[in-house]
């Protein structure tokens, strides 16, 4: 189980930015923390059995939970 977020922001004449953001539960659904990641380019996604490896990616840096 997770909740994302994933936004875009307008930045200066040198582009624009975006955060994506990822709380982490355990398998009896209490919060464990959260995972973020600012940058050009953001995504979010599981792996694992059954989506139980949530991750967020910002310009090619993944974090998982």
């Amino acid at each position: 189980m997770f909740l994302s977020s994933i936004e875009a922001l307008a930045g200066d004449e040198a582009g624009y930015s975006c955060t994506v953001s990822l709380k982490c539960y355990n398998l009896i659904g209490e919060e464990t923390g959260e995972v973020s990641c600012t940058g050009k380019k953001c995504s979010r996604g599981n792996t694992g059995l059954w989506g139980s490896e949530p991750w967020v990616e910002c310009d090619g840096n993944k974090t998982t939970c």
